[in-house]
């Protein structure tokens, strides 16, 4: 408008300023063409007078905008008490509560649109005019309407940034508009519609951006207002939304006032409607791209947790900005929080690392408002699947050596930890759920293929050949791929030597601990000792070559587990298969020879006991002697065993 307006003529100036100021006027206008309109007014008024007088053009709106603030006082006046006012406001007498008007704003509004609603947007408008983030309160200087039928204004003395006043018998119509219930009219109650108390908060959330003090005293009903997800009795999700909002823009423009308050803020990120969730993600990810909010408490927890949601759209939103959004401005995030994201969702309140991460941004204040998981549950078995999504997707892009960070972290900070807490006379730590489910969630992590090296490019030969550690004459094109190679070698080296320095021992402390504990983490330990011999028999038998009795004992450990495995499922041959899996033994995939192995689950009464079962087991075992069974051989020695048997 400022570059359209100086090139119109003076005559189609004052026209359009006239059409739009009857458009105003009226209080019939869509919502969303007010600002617009409004627009074009100040514009305009600094157009006409900037010649003659350079307070002409405030003068100016002062004259139209108090107009407009008598019609929309009158419009708030009438709906709260059901009355024209007996008090004018600035003196000035109103034609616009008509018989028909007074019937539209006692009317429930259906469409969107209503005098009432209009009358509230041009409230909140006005008190925006000219606002600049420059503004300052401090140096200003307030032009008073000197008993004039105008509203008063501020002037910036350095920016000159203008603000209009809005008179505080307005704000307090607002006040009463933004409440569940309006006053009582003849003993009657009256309930107040949501809409109305959404454009009420958008309103009042306006005027506080102008004024701190106004900020400070309201900032409360914002903050009540977002922790009511839980009781829909009490708001709506519009309402919710449109205080979060507001929230926003008061940390931009005052970060002091809301830094405390982070907490009831982060807790919309799991509020009851998806409209609430997705509007609180993105605000919360822009005051953080901004720096106008820190990682405080378990800000990111919770914003991990959001790629789960129940909504698949939300989730997925969600995980982009998790990806990429925050991941360009924090690379390091995902890697430097991956442990402490293992305990907090299994919400293992003993570990160090929860304690840290839950008093993080607290300051050593006990009023303020730290970040906590209230509302988030992702806890136990039946999350499970919940949990590994998230894992999976902060695993899923990393480098070597995060990769290689994060494994030794996970050995460090957990299992290290809970070899201290297994042999501690305090068995506090231990006695949990959460404390079995974080260990198993860690084992089963450490074999998961996202954090296993990229070592396709680096043959197994070369990774104990020094010679290939000199590259002579080498074409410039495959230089980055020699360097790539070379890299990866030296990280696969490092995490073998890892692996049989740090990792072992802790693994066979753990299993040392588990076992005197009667733990039902067991078979999970010996699970990943599985893992880890399979995949690194070479160096592992290197090592105990020179401690035969360790050597002897992991053996024998390792078959006794073995011979459980077997011996439980010739016992519950269906206990572990899911349904409808079907093994083919045939070697033409005939269907005559593949079953579902859920099809039967005892054997039939006419089954022989002196079938070849027994003398078919021997061999198996005998064929695989030294050597560890997959869970396919597994599933195919219990057909073969039903089959026999049957």
């Amino acid at each position: 408008m400022d570059r359209v307006i100086p090139n119109m003529d003076i005559n189609e100036i004052k026209y359009v300023k006239s059409e739009v100021m009857k458009l105003l006027l009226g209080m019939r206008c869509e919502p969303s063409a007010i600002s617009v309109l409004i627009t074009i007014m100040f514009s305009i008024s600094k157009r006409l007078n900037n010649e003659d007088d350079v307070n002409g053009g405030w003068r100016d709106v002062q004259d139209w905008s108090s107009k407009l603030l008598v019609n929309a006082y009158n419009i708030l006046h009438y709906k709260v008490w059901v009355t024209k006012p007996t008090t004018m406001l600035y003196g000035v007498e109103s034609n616009i509560l008509t018989a028909s008007m007074e019937h539209d704003i006692n009317s429930n509004i259906t469409n969107g649109a209503s005098p009432l609603l209009t009358a509230l947007f041009t409230i909140g408008e006005l008190s925006m005019m000219g606002f600049s983030v420059e503004d300052d309160e401090i140096n200003t200087k307030k032009y008073d309407n000197n008993g004039e039928k105008v509203p008063s204004y501020t002037i910036s003395t350095v920016s000159k940034v203008f603000k209009l006043d809005i008179p505080d018998s307005i704000t307090k119509l607002v006040q009463v508009l933004m409440s569940k219930d309006l006053p009582t009219i003849d003993n009657n109650s009256r309930n107040n519609q949501e809409i109305i108390r959404a454009y009420s908060f958008l309103t009042i959330g306006k005027l506080c951006l102008r004024e701190k003090s106004k900020a400070r005293e309201l900032i409360n009903i914002f903050l009540r207002e977002i922790q009511n997800s839980s009781d829909t009795s009490h708001g709506s999700a519009a309402v919710r939304s449109n205080a979060l909002l507001v929230l926003g823009d008061i940390c931009v423009r005052y970060t002091s006032l809301v830094e405390h308050h982070v907490g009831a803020m982060a807790s919309c990120l799991q509020d009851t409607d998806v409209l609430v969730r997705r509007h609180a993600l993105v605000l919360l990810t822009q005051l953080l791209l901004q720096d106008f909010l820190k990682w405080r408490g378990m800000l990111l927890y919770r914003f991990l947790a959001t790629g789960v949601d129940n909504d698949s759209d939300m989730s997925t939103f969600a995980k982009s900005i998790l990806k990429t959004t925050l991941q360009n401005k924090y690379p390091d995030l995902f890697v430097q929080h991956f442990t402490e994201t293992i305990i907090i969702f299994n919400n293992y309140i003993n570990h160090p690392a929860y304690v840290a991460a839950a008093s993080n941004g607290s300051d050593g204040d006990e009023t303020s408002c730290v970040v906590t998981m209230e509302g988030v549950n992702l806890e136990g078995n039946t999350n499970l699947s919940k949990r590994f999504y998230i894992y999976n997707m902060m695993m899923e892009d990393l480098s070597d050596e995060q990769k290689l960070t994060i494994s030794a972290k996970l050995v460090q900070d957990i299992l290290s930890n809970a070899v201290d807490s297994l042999h501690s006379v305090d068995k506090s730590m231990i006695n949990s759920q959460a404390f079995e489910d974080v260990l198993q969630d860690t084992l089963l992590l450490l074999q998961s293929p996202y954090l296993k090296l990229d070592n396709n490019r680096v043959d197994g030969n070369e990774i104990n050949n020094e010679d290939n550690d000199v590259i002579y004459d080498i074409n410039p094109d495959e230089h980055s791929n020699a360097i790539a190679k070379a890299k990866t070698k030296v990280l696969v080296k490092m995490s073998k030597q890892h692996l049989i320095s740090h990792i072992l021992p802790i693994i066979m402390s753990l299993k040392a601990g588990l076992e005197s504990n009667r733990s039902s983490l067991q078979r999970s330990i010996m699970e990943y000792l599985v893992y880890i011999m399979k995949n690194n028999k070479t160096e592992i038998t290197q090592v105990l070559y020179n401690d035969p009795t360790l050597k002897a004992e992991i053996e024998y450990d390792l078959k006794m587990y073995e011979k459980m495995k077997i011996e439980k499922t010739i016992k519950n041959p269906l206990e572990n298969n899911e349904n409808n899996l079907i093994i083919d033994v045939s070697g033409a995939g005939s269907g005559s020879s593949s079953i579902p192995l859920s099809a039967s689950k005892t054997p039939s009464k006419s089954s022989t006991c002196n079938s070849p079962a027994p003398a078919v087991l021997k061999s198996i075992l005998k064929e695989n002697n030294g050597t560890l069974f997959t869970h396919f051989y597994s599933f195919l020695l219990t057909y073969l065993l039903i089959h026999l048997l049957t």
